[in-house]
């Protein structure tokens, strides 16, 4: 099912996952955390992941929710990221202002 077709609002959920560990849990632990709540989610889409110096993983993901703010998601998929080491970033995508290639 493609995510058009799923009722609710479109989100890009954008993470970076620290390469140390925090009391959080090893950088796997935190990596698996996100991207297993990601990927329950309807009509999840990973667009992008890349590796940096510094970071695990980076990648930006399309989810559909029917949580009426990105906040609301955010708190639903902070799970195991430590805030000022990990970067979570949740923002509406309205569909009249998307552009792709």
């Amino acid at each position: 099912m493609r995510a058009a077709e799923i009722i609710g609002k479109t989100y890009q959920v954008v993470y970076r996952i620290a390469d140390q560990d925090t009391t959080s849990g090893t950088p796997e632990e935190r990596y698996n955390d996100i991207t297993g709540r990601l990927k329950k989610m309807e009509a999840a889409t990973r667009e992008d992941e890349f590796e940096d110096a510094g970071h695990v993983a980076t990648s930006t993901w399309l989810v559909k929710s029917n949580k009426a703010r990105a906040a609301d998601l955010l708190a639903e998929l902070r799970g195991r990221l430590t805030a000022n080491k990990d970067l979570l970033l949740v923002a509406e995508v309205v569909k009249g202002n998307r552009a792709q290639i």
